[in-house]
């Protein structure tokens, strides 16, 4: 199910403000990765507390909106937590530094993200705090005990199924996952001339890696638009007991999986919808628990009434604005398992500066006290 997400962050915004320092390498001279990236990935610099990750262009590349999440996380000294729809692993990697959770759980149906989050977990020597388990959100109550969790997190897709493009299949005479033939545009070769998402290395966008401060495998530095960073100016079966896994993975539920392109699942709820996610959400949360929740503001009123309907009550929210002036493109939520009635609207988050620079908040929230260096 995280840029593109390859989902694609809301309105254009990225995953990493780069001060050129940040980069990418693909493996040869990071110290201890040389078993752990296979050929096409990288190892992205997450320019917090040493943290990196292993990223495919082809597969997922995570964006803001995982890093805007894992931000908003509060609860700092946590015991257990789950991430539903992990992807790469992005967000319990960043939430390892953010909080002092004892045990933190990634679930993602994907079998190629589940082992490229497995190995980013082992390149930083989490492997006593963080498990990744390959499974079905669906299947999530089956997997992990209930009420095990004292927060979970989710950046799930976007799009409803049959809403938008369908990256990944034959343009024109097939037929969307998901939908009825025609009901939405599916892409392989998008109409019109344009070039296809998923194109090799160097010919376009790669999604993911630090803009500007990292080199695109099989380009030279420079020669497309490496994403990672807000564009513009670079500043720089077996179930859990306890939250704890029994074993790595879970009953296979992922053979449906096979032929439909990863980021297409990412944008779209093919494999999981949105009822889907309060449904194990609410399961697997203690009583008084949160989940937290970074989703589109035009889907806003639907959100509320589900997580509600679901017995989330939503407590906190904030909008996510690119321009002050521009309308927002995200919305992050605070819900509480069995809460009282009662929503607090925050100050919104603004990405640009009137300058066409990174606000210094949004730069705390990636770099913390080295925004200010």
């Amino acid at each position: 199910m995280m840029t593109d997400k390859q989902k694609e962050s809301p309105g254009g915004t990225a995953a990493c403000p780069s001060d050129g320092t940040a980069g990418s390498d693909t493996g040869s001279g990071v110290h201890g990765s040389a078993d752990l990236v296979r050929p096409g990935e990288r190892v992205d610099d997450l320019q917090r507390a040493g943290l990196r990750i292993i990223q495919d262009p082809e597969l997922f590349c995570f964006g803001m909106d995982a890093v805007l999440l894992s931000a908003y996380v509060q609860m700092k000294k946590a015991r257990r937590g789950l991430d539903l729809g992990t992807g790469n692993g992005i967000i319990p990697i960043l939430l390892s530094d953010r909080t002092d959770c004892l045990s933190l759980t990634g679930l993602e149906i994907q079998e190629a993200s589940a082992d490229l989050a497995k190995r980013s977990v082992a390149l930083n020597g989490l492997g006593d705090r963080i498990s990744i388990v390959r499974g079905d959100i669906r299947e999530a109550d089956r997997i992990f005990a209930a009420a095990s969790f004292d927060f979970i997190t989710c950046n799930p897709p976007y799009r409803q199924a049959g809403s938008g493009r369908i990256t990944g299949t034959p343009a024109g005479g097939g037929k969307a996952i998901g939908t009825s033939a025609g009901s939405g545009r599916i892409t392989g070769t998008p109409a019109g001339g344009g070039k296809a998402i998923g194109t090799s290395a160097g010919s376009g966008r790669i999604t993911g890696t630090p803009a500007g401060g990292g080199k695109a495998i099989g380009t030279s530095a420079g020669s497309g638009r490496i994403t990672g960073t807000p564009a513009g100016n670079n500043p720089q079966g077996q179930r859990q007991e306890n939250g704890q896994s029994k074993r790595d993975s879970a009953p296979d539920q992922t053979a449906g999986t096979c032929g439909i392109d990863p980021r297409a699942i990412a944008r779209h709820e093919i494999l999981c919808s949105f009822e889907d996610v309060v449904r194990a959400a609410a399961a697997l949360l203690r009583p008084g628990g949160h989940f937290y929740l970074v989703h589109r503001p035009l889907r806003l009123a639907e959100l509320i009434t589900k997580l509600c309907t679901g017995g989330l009550e939503p407590k906190r929210m904030r909008l996510v604005y690119p321009h002050v002036d521009k309308a927002p493109n995200m919305v992050l939520l605070d819900c509480v398992r069995g809460g009282a009635p009662e929503l607090r609207v925050e100050p919104p988050l603004i990405v640009y500066d009137g300058n066409g620079s990174y606000t210094p908040e949004l730069l705390e929230i990636y770099y913390g006290d080295q925004s200010k260096n």
